[in-house]
């Protein structure tokens, strides 16, 4: 995703903006520009797809996997914890 053209400057600028200002920005402002930052992320994500779609997960698997790499992180479900959790319950995965 390239931040040197398009909306990808476009968000870019505002970023690198924001973050020079930060000390003049009251809370209110960052709230309200925080609306504009995921706009015009969103826009770059839909440029990005629309050019070239193989660059995002479309193999259902491929996807169910990253969720439950997300899910394992987010829980800090480890394996030596899955273990523990399994032996406690009694039952084996399938």
């Amino acid at each position: 995703m390239p931040g040197s053209s398009g909306v990808g400057a476009v968000l870019s600028g505002l970023l690198h903006q924001v973050m020079a200002q930060s000390d003049h920005l009251s809370p209110a402002d960052l709230d309200r520009l925080s609306g504009t930052v995921v706009d015009l992320l969103t826009a770059v994500l839909a440029r990005e797809v629309e050019t070239d779609p193989s660059s995002f997960v479309t193999d259902p698997g491929a996807l169910l996997v990253l969720r439950v790499r997300l899910f394992r992180r987010t829980y800090g479900i480890t394996p030596a914890r899955y273990r523990r959790l399994r032996d406690s319950s009694g039952t084996s995965p399938p």
